[in-house]
Formats: C-alpha cells, structure tokens, sequence
C-alpha cells in the first residue's frame, strides 16, 4: 500500500489517495481508498506528503507529513484497514509535528524514528517513539537515536527495529546502522555501515527476517545502489543490486521473496522488485495509477 505523497499536477499537488498492489501476482495498483482529508483543497485533493507508513496484520497507518493551508506540518496518524477500501480514521498524533522520518514495526507497536519537525533550531530529532496498533492512541517517545537525523531508512527485524543511513545535524549523509530492542527501547547501539552516506530513499525500509537493504536515495547525486546488512552477525553492509534507475523519494514494500520499490522523485509511476535469492538488479512489473512521490507505505 502506498498511502498519500506528492503527485504530478497543477501546484505539486498532494494525493490523499490510498493505492494497493499485489505482492502475488506482478501488475499495476488499484484505488483502496482515502487518508483523512486535511488543509487546502487544491487541484482536486485535500492530500498530505512527506508521511511516514507502519503497518500491522491488519491495519496500515499513515502518520506526519505535509500538508496545504498553505504549506503546514501535522502530527496527525490516520489509520485504514487493509480489508476494505474505506476512508482512514484517526488513530491518534505523534508527539510532535513531523515528517521525513523512518518507521519500524513489531508485532505490537508501530515505531516512527527521527524525522524533520518543523520547531528549529532542534530541527532534526533524535528521539524515536511508538504507538500501539491494538487500541487507538497517542504515540510517545521510548528511546533515542545516536545521531538526530531525517531521510533515514527503517528496517525491522523479529526483535529489533533499525535505523540507517539520513541527513545529520552537521549537514551530511550518515552511513551509521543503528538498532533499538522493541522488548526494551532505550538507547540505540551502533552496528555497522552502509556502503556510502545516503539519504532520501526507501525510507520506510525493506526487510526478510534475516536481512535490511536500503534502496536508492542520494548521495550528493541520486543512486541506484541497493545495500543489504545482516539482522544475525550485525556488522557493515554490502552493495548487492540496483535499482532499475537512480531515485530519491521512493516509496518501499517487503513480501516474502522479494523487495519492492514503489514510485519516486519526478515523480514517476513505476513499481519494481528484486529477489532476495539472488539479489541484483530490479525489474519493472507495474504501474501507480498515478505517478507520486513521499508517501506513507505498508503490506501484509
């Protein structure tokens, strides 16, 4: 599910639609419905971007962003059912207005980590926080990062959430994979690096129950590179496939063979994927129903 994000259009306008694609069956996305309607309608959307997407076994959320009244931040998490096409309801807020962060998820609580908000001088934060997904509520704040960042790249594993790569608060790309428990929080520890210092790319992470990758991003220059790090032994990551093309802002999805990387900056309409077997690079299977760019994504 890709939820929200920027489109093309009259004004950069900004999607409130929820789209869906099959982790199945290769193919483009449908209409699934709408994120709660905010700010100024214009050029036919009441729509947000720069969101930030968790998902459970039965529920995705969209939470943070963008929006026009004219341009405002929100801390506002919508919530949409995966079984039905509806619109979202509201979940409850974050803790503080956000956007360009990374998520995590467990079986229990969706986790929204470091991000842009918009209350300089502390722009970027270092905190990370969580909600629960069994009852509708507030999220709070339950550990911190090693470095406050934004445009960072989540990842999850069974027990541990992570934190990669970003946008630092003296202005460069990190290259620092961190990892927080999602039985204690706290303080997260430093296991490794990235191949390179990026930024702005699969932000909400994809994911096996052994493996992280981070997809795409810039590095001053927009990459194809897609980096894989191991859950296990921790340590660095390795370069292992690109992308079919160089691209910030995309959005991401995990199945259980395969990665996904869903739309980016342009904005541009195409869905690929690569296997996790063999890695290497991706190939195109799909099309958004409209090209879009910073949106809130989930799968189950």
């Amino acid at each position: 599910f890709m939820a929200g994000g920027y489109a093309a259009g009259v004004g950069f306008q900004i999607t409130r639609t929820i789209e869906e694609y099959s982790l199945v069956n290769d193919g483009n996305k449908s209409a699934h419905g709408n994120l709660i309607a905010r700010g100024t309608e214009v050029a036919g959307d009441f729509g947000t971007g720069f969101n930030q997407g968790n998902g459970s076994s039965t529920h995705g959320y969209a939470s943070g962003g963008s929006f026009r009244t004219p341009w405002q931040d929100t801390n506002a998490i919508d919530k949409f059912a995966f079984a039905s096409n509806v619109t979202a309801t509201d979940q409850g807020d974050l803790v503080t207005k956000l956007h360009n962060s990374s998520t995590q998820n467990s079986l229990t609580h969706g986790y929204v980590t470091g991000g842009y908000k918009p209350d300089a001088p502390t722009a970027r934060r270092s905190a990370y926080q969580r909600f629960s997904f069994a009852s509708t509520g507030n999220a709070s704040d339950v550990g911190n990062l090693i470095k406050a960042v934004q445009n960072c790249f989540g990842a999850s594993s069974n027990t541990h959430g992570y934190s990669s790569g970003g946008y630092d608060t003296s202005d460069q790309y990190s290259s620092s994979i961190e990892r927080f428990s999602f039985a204690s929080n706290g303080a997260c520890t430093d296991v490794g690096y990235l191949t390179q210092g990026v930024q702005n790319g699969a932000m909400a992470g994809v994911s096996t129950v052994s493996y992280g990758y981070v997809a795409g991003g810039t590095t001053g220059s927009n990459t194809d590179r897609i980096d894989k790090f191991s859950f296990v032994s921790n340590g660095n990551a390795s370069a292992v496939g690109s992308l079919t093309s160089a691209r910030i802002a995309p959005g991401s999805a995990s199945s259980v063979t395969h990665g996904y990387c869903v739309g980016g900056s342009g904005p541009i309409d195409t869905i690929q994927k690569w296997s996790y077997a063999s890695d290497g690079t991706s190939s195109n299977i799909g099309t958004l129903t409209a090209a879009r760019q910073n949106g809130a994504c989930s799968q189950f």
